[in-house]
């Protein structure tokens, strides 16, 4: 599932989504409110969750979903707040930013592996 945004699309808060031949136009405070998840299921979307491996300082740390959005972001603890740039999605595999820390990582929804969570 990809997003892609145009200006006019911003400046009417809404958030087009495509996933093959399907293209859906949500409002952004929609998506916020109830979920990408639960916006997708309403027109007869369904996202991805399949397991992809976060690749951190050339390591695979853990995973995420596929259909994680780095965008919307919450983070379990104060000491982290996303930033653009911070997960991109290369081919099949999230690449964390080098800029963060494991517990970072580990705020942002990431599984990590057991040998690297925070104690």
């Amino acid at each position: 599932m990809g997003e892609t945004t145009t200006y006019e699309d911003q400046m009417n808060r809404r958030v087009r989504y495509r996933r093959g031949d399907h293209e859906v136009l949500l409002d952004e405070r929609d998506v916020q409110l109830y979920g990408l998840d639960e916006m997708l299921k309403r027109v007869g979307l369904e996202q991805d969750h399949t397991p992809l491996p976060v690749i951190y300082q050339g390591e695979n740390v853990g995973t995420l979903p596929a259909s994680f959005d780095p965008r919307r972001v919450k983070s379990s603890t104060f000491l982290y707040e996303a930033r653009p740039g911070d997960f991109r999605l290369d081919g099949d595999k999230w690449i964390a930013d080098k800029m963060l820390g494991l517990g970072d990582l580990y705020a942002a929804g990431v599984n990590l592996r057991a040998e690297y969570r925070p104690q």
